[in-house]
């Protein structure tokens, strides 16, 4: 089947890094699973517009990462990544609106998610953070005012 039949109306524009930090003090991580974790992740939709033909939306996702030892070693991965998505306006704003919330964060959840494979296995031999798949129907529900407040 031809792509243009599969293509869904939710569409992400792009991606930026809006802040990336990485601190670390591991020489060699050994034993990665049986390390202790913290993991932290908020989003923010920015704004949500609509023109005659489209439905815009920026969303922000803040992901923090900390790996500790015994040793006094320590891990620790910041990551803001912002995105932009489109859909046509024959698209209900409601509809959109729960898109940007689900989907968006869920996108950008993803490519979140690879960016910290890659960093971290390239700043620290013997293990990269896979960060764990989430619910992010109880993420959204930590953030419930984000579909009214930021139209």
């Amino acid at each position: 089947m031809e792509t243009n039949k599969l293509k869904a109306d939710f569409q992400l524009l792009g991606t930026t890094i809006i802040f990336l930090q990485v601190s670390n003090n591991f020489v060699h991580i050994e034993n990665l699973q049986e390390l202790e974790k913290k993991f932290n992740v908020e989003y923010e939709i920015l704004n949500i517009t609509t023109d005659a033909d489209n439905h815009f939306a920026k969303i922000q996702i803040h992901i923090n990462v900390q790996i500790d030892s015994a040793e006094s070693e320590t891990m620790e991965v910041e990551l803001i990544l912002e995105g932009a998505f489109i859909a046509t306006s024959e698209m209900p704003v409601e509809v959109f609106k729960e898109f940007v919330n689900l989907n968006g964060c869920a996108t950008l959840y993803s490519i979140a998610r690879s960016i910290i494979i890659s960093i971290t296995s390239q700043t620290c031999s013997g293990g990269q953070i896979i960060l764990p798949m989430i619910n992010l129907s109880k993420l959204e529900e930590k953030n419930p005012d984000d579909n009214d407040s930021k139209n």
